[in-house]
């Protein structure tokens, strides 16, 4: 036997407030270094969790289909992981201004390059190369077996062609050196990346079809400089910047389902965050409106790392500001609790915001753990893409013990994240948990009878479907019906009930009618507020505050004859609109089907069809915003001169926000009175 439906006891919104600091460093975003241009220590007063490598391919291939990853590579990625750091890692043939990066073995056997002045000088290889493209095939394929899923790896730039990696040649303009890599190489190395790599996102850096329709990512590395046109850059389009070359491209979508980072462009990088920085001119677009629009996680910056440079002051905040903006960031908004399987457990259900402007690339779960041992873990926060979206994770058979409840913990988990540096909530002191205290949940009642079945608030739906009673012996509900189609639990929809399905039958003109008995709990309303008004107004007040508190006025409260028990209750009069009403405080009912209103009042001098009524509101700023919950009127509904104690259910089930309920008499004179004393509201 179960509760009558998911029956929500406890909602709570209080988690701690936002704090993006609480997530600084998170990992697998913001700015990142590599220490190959300055060795660590760096500055470390911008966050970081990433650091970059350019690794020439000729130091890790040594041969045909030979390979040496231990002396180059994994020193690097044991050192950064050492510092709790992912790797983004791009190899290159050809970094203008060094030497080549072509492994000697090709070079040897006789490969060609084309020479070039541009940027300092170099040497590009002839990306025709049979032998060369052999080599290619050979390292990406030993690459992704080796390496795809490790976890010390970010994000893989797919590099190898052009210069710096980054697939292109330009020099003079002139278009004679632009064609030095053929598309017939460039959808070769995408094939075979893609072949190679299930689980590290890849990246390149432009929009190109064979890469889009791979699902690849992409890299800005002129972020801010040439990333955005029109009045971002000063007005005017310029269609060869990034992101009008990914509207062309219509992948401007790529985002929510692989990464998108880059290099500030380096000559941006002292001045981006200070006052002086031309914003909005040719070449210096806002950095925080290019992570806006291109929902970057990552972006290079040596400046922000180097002993030798570094922000300060207000610079230093900005680029602070900017570190937290790039990527996802999650926020805890809300927790519920609600009776679970039995009494023994609770269902414990944890709304996670996305506040970021890009998703978590990897699997991300959310974890529950409280004292005793219980912990439980459920995937899917990395599926909360867009900003401001959320998701509800319900956590079920939680034990319903003081020592579990009063000490519960929300974390984030990854299994590809290092425990030095876990995932944070952008919220409260540290991010790493939401800590909460939950109340027990209410003890079922035992049923008498039939009338606390029926208190369900859904007597609607179930009541006249067919027959609800009270078994005496064993203090449960049960509902009974008859029901169409055997595996259809139509009229046991919205109950979390222990139902049994009889036999199938048939009947004179329909075959596949099925017995079906639901045996619930009956759980007793939860009691809000309760005002005998006694001492003073309790949690209601009225509108005219210029009468005196116990004086007269068409609503006063005060010492009158006429009272269900005790000296004081309250008196209405008259049709004066608000002024002839009172109202209660704020009410939370958010986590509740059915409001409960019972009170006692006493009608005075009240002319035929003269009548009283109960409201509510959401926004109780005038007449106007007060919804009708129920009236009474003199003749069908009372008679003068006596007291009476109605108990009123409302369905709030999709009222949104809290409530406030008020009294308000429709009478005709100052004679006609209602008296209201011993208002208890409780809701289920």
């Amino acid at each position: 036997a179960t509760n009558v439906h998911a029956n929500i006891y406890h909602s709570t919104s209080d988690l701690g407030s936002p704090n993006d600091e609480a997530a600084a460093g998170n990992p697998l975003k913001g700015f990142l270094t590599n220490p190959d241009w300055s060795p660590p220590p760096y500055l470390d007063d911008v966050p970081s969790s990433l650091e970059f490598y350019y690794v020439g391919l000729d130091k890790v291939m040594t041969g045909p289909n030979t390979f040496d990853w231990d002396t180059h590579l994994e020193t690097r990625l044991n050192d950064s992981a050492s510092r709790n750091k992912h790797v983004i890692l791009r190899f290159q043939l050809d970094n203008p201004g060094l030497p080549s990066f072509v492994p000697q073995f090709l070079i040897d056997g006789g490969l060609a390059f084309n020479s070039y002045s541009a940027y300092n000088g170099g040497q590009s290889p002839d990306y025709t190369d049979a032998n060369l493209l052999q080599a290619l095939d050979d390292f990406i394929t030993a690459f992704g077996a080796r390496y795809d899923g490790d976890s010390r790896l970010g994000f893989i730039q797919v590099g190898l062609l052009g210069f710096w990696g980054e697939w292109h040649t330009y020099t003079d303009g002139s278009g004679v050196t632009e064609s030095w890599i053929p598309e017939s190489t460039k959808d070769f190395v995408v094939e075979k990346f893609d072949a190679a790599f299930d689980i590290t996102p890849l990246q390149v850096r432009y929009p190109y079809a064979a890469a889009n329709a791979r699902g690849f990512g992409l890299h800005d590395d002129s972020f801010a400089y040439s990333t955005l046109d029109g009045a971002a850059n000063g007005g005017g389009d310029v269609g060869w910047f990034f992101w009008p070359s990914v509207e062309s491209a219509d992948y401007t979508d790529f985002w929510k389902t692989t990464v998108m980072g880059g290099e500030l462009r380096p000559e941006l990088q002292e001045s981006i965050f200070s006052d002086s920085y031309p914003t909005a001119t040719p070449y210096h677009q806002d950095f925080n409106l290019c992570t806006e629009v291109t929902h970057s996680t990552y972006s290079l910056n040596f400046h922000a790392f180097s002993v030798a440079k570094g922000y300060s002051g207000v610079d230093l905040t900005r680029a602070r500001e900017a570190n937290h903006r790039m990527g996802y960031a999650f926020r805890v908004t809300k927790i519920e609790a609600a009776v679970g399987s039995s009494s023994s457990f609770v269902d414990v259900s944890v709304t996670v915001e996305q506040t970021g402007v890009a998703p978590f690339y990897y699997p991300l779960g959310l974890t529950l753990e409280c004292p005793g041992g219980t912990t439980s873990t459920i995937p899917g926060v990395d599926t909360i893409v867009n900003e401001n979206d959320s998701k509800v994770f319900t956590f079920t058979n939680i034990p319903a013990t003081l020592e579990c409840l009063d000490q519960l913990s929300i974390s984030l988990s990854s299994n590809h994240i290092y425990p030095g540096n876990p995932v944070k909530f952008a919220q409260g002191q540290d991010g790493i948990t939401v800590s909460v205290s939950l109340p027990l949940p209410p003890t079922p009642s035992r049923c008498t009878d039939r009338s606390d079945c029926l208190g369900d608030g859904n007597t609607g739906a179930i009541d006249g479907c067919g027959e609800i009673q009270c078994d005496s012996q064993t203090g449960l509900c049960s509902f009974n019906a008859w029901i169409e189609t055997c595996n259809s639990y139509t009229y046991c929809d919205g109950i979390d009930a222990s139902c049994t399905k009889g036999p199938t039958v048939s009947t004179g003109t329909c075959t596949g009618w099925s017995n079906l008995e639901c045996v619930y709990e009956y759980y007793p309303p939860v009691a809000l507020s309760y005002d005998d008004f006694e001492n003073g107004w309790g949690t209601f007040t009225r509108y005219d505050l210029s009468q005196p508190q116990n004086g007269c006025g068409d609503s006063c409260r005060g010492s009158y004859a006429s009272k269900s028990r005790g000296s004081s209750s309250l008196r209405l009069r008259d049709n004066s609109g608000s002024a002839s009403s009172v109202y209660s405080s704020e009410l939370d009912i958010s986590a509740y089907n059915t409001l409960f209103v019972n009170f006692w009042f006493y009608p005075d001098s009240m002319e035929n069809n003269e009548d009283f009524f109960l409201e509510y509101s959401t926004t109780p700023s005038d007449d106007g915003s007060w919804i009708s919950i129920r009236s009474w009127a003199q003749g069908p509904d009372f008679n003068n001169g006596n007291w009476y104690n109605p108990s009123v259910p409302y369905n709030v089930s999709s009222v949104n926000g809290p409530i406030k309920i008020r009294f308000k008499c429709d009478a005709s004179s100052n004679a006609d009175k209602i008296y209201i004393d011993d208002v208890a509201i409780s809701a289920i």
